[in-house]
């Protein structure tokens, strides 16, 4: 079984703030190549900074990915 993704980078100069962190990097990047693994079960914890994601984005996380 092969478990191996790409890269996943941030272009020079940009803010990975809370946002940009779920909508560029996990909505687009990060949870599509574990989904392409894991299929639909998974569990992802994400510690450093997880407040602000959450706050701002927890009712669309639930919906989208539970």
């Amino acid at each position: 079984m092969d478990v191996t993704t790409t890269l996943f980078f941030v272009d020079p100069g940009v803010a990975v703030t809370g946002k940009y962190n779920y909508d560029v990097l996990l909505s687009q990047q990060i949870f599509p190549a574990i989904k392409s693994i894991t299929g639909d079960t998974f569990i992802f914890q994400q510690a450093h900074r997880a407040r602000e994601t959450a706050a701002t984005r927890d009712a669309d996380f639930i919906s989208t990915y539970l």
